[in-house]
């Protein structure tokens, strides 16, 4: 997998060769259960219901139990009442988050990036030339390449001055390749990778697929049944008379 290379006058300089993590093949059902997972996770529960015991209203029986002709009532806080108490309603203490084991998680992030790669939302930048110390100055740069509005930036290693004249332009995030969010990636409208990236991705997602789900699926074992011979027994030692005879 290859994918193109800008300088941060705009202009492209060549291409450049992603390692293999780049090339995982397309899961979108593992990436949309990731998905859920993390907006589950952080999805924080706020409707809020007071149950009968909660409620104000006095304990009073509203009337006697028997003689009246209406039905039995034991409480004007019960949940059949205007005013009273809410039956099994939502609650804060309820935790929406949903279990996802690791392989896949980290299958879906390098399954996203392969895929931003194949469909060329992907594109690599020179490094960073000193003279670029403003913000105005970074924010002409990157408007100069071929990129959406919404960028990602991935860096081997986020420096202080990388990190400080990019968080003010609109529509850019920075992050670290050990550091990498499926979300990020995905709301990405293009991943912009930055010297050193590619190998510390490599370095740090590559050993830790789930490698079962990218190879082919193995041969069919060939059993080999293993047949036991029988010994013969020679014909004259083997009785065959007639029973009763002799």
């Amino acid at each position: 997998m290859t994918i193109p290379e800008y300088s941060w006058q705009g202009t492209k300089t060549g291409d450049i060769t992603l390692p293999a993590v780049f090339s995982v093949a397309r899961h979108d059902d593992v990436i949309a259960r990731a998905l859920r997972f993390i907006s589950n996770s952080a999805r924080e529960s706020i409707a809020n219901t007071k149950k009968r015991g909660e409620v104000a209203g006095t304990g009073k029986k509203p009337w006697r139990q028997k003689g009246t002709g209406r039905a039995r009532q034991g409480s004007t806080r019960s949940p059949q009442w205007v005013g009273g108490g809410v039956a099994f309603g939502p609650t804060p203490e309820r935790n929406w988050a949903t279990r996802l084991n690791k392989k896949m998680r980290q299958l879906a992030l390098v399954s996203a990036l392969s895929a931003k790669a194949a469909d060329g939302e992907m594109i690599a930048i020179q490094a960073m030339p000193a003279e670029l110390t403003k913000t105005n100055q970074v924010a002409k740069a990157l408007a100069s390449l071929p990129v959406a509005k919404k960028r990602l930036l991935i860096a081997g290693d986020v420096s202080e001055a990388l990190l400080l004249t990019t968080r003010n332009v609109p529509g850019v995030q920075v992050t670290p390749g050990y550091l990498l969010n499926l979300h990020d990636v995905i709301t990405a409208k293009q991943i912009v990778l930055m010297p050193g990236a590619a190998e510390r991705i490599q370095v740090t997602w590559g050993p830790k697929i789930a490698t079962k789900r990218l190879t082919a699926a193995p041969a069919a074992k060939t059993t080999v049944k293993k047949t036991t011979a029988v010994a013969e027994a020679p014909a004259d030692s083997v009785d065959v008379s007639p029973a009763g005879e002799e």
